[in-house]
Formats: structure tokens, sequence, C-alpha cells
């Protein structure tokens, strides 16, 4: 398990959900990549199926993304 980036000592939310970003960001772009990767490396329907699956993840994950900073905003913007 990482460790997680603490100030003075301590976890905090707003690190935490910067992290958490961060690591949805790099999820939906190596989707991406895959789904570009499957469509480019070859013309049959498979990889064509199989470019649709990890494009879609890609969307999924950027929907998470999405639902995570709203969330998130409940939290983090009131003091």
């Amino acid at each position: 398990m990482k460790k997680y980036e603490r100030i003075a000592g301590t976890v905090t939310r707003e690190e935490t959900y910067r992290k958490l970003c961060e690591e949805l960001i790099e999820v939906e772009e190596l989707c991406a990549v895959m789904a570009h990767l499957h469509a480019a490396e070859s013309d049959t329907s498979r990889a064509q199926l199989l470019a649709t699956g990890w494009r879609g993840m890609s969307q999924m994950i950027h929907l998470i993304r999405d639902q995570v900073s709203k969330l998130a905003a409940g939290k983090l913007l009131r003091h």
C-alpha cells in the first residue's frame, strides 16, 4: 500500500483527494491508449470490439472522476 501524503504528520482530505484525482486521470488516459492501440494494430472485428471496450472504460473512469469531484466539492469547499 502506498504511503499517504502528510502535512505536519496528518493525512489530509485535500492531499488524498488530489492523489485520487491524479490516479483516476492516469487510469482514464491509459484506457484511452489501450483503445487506440487495439484500433490501430488490427482491423479485425475482435480488435475493434476490444477498442470499443477500452474506450468505454475510459469514459466510465471519466464519469467516476466527475462524481468524485462533485462529492469532494461538498466536503472540501466547506471549512
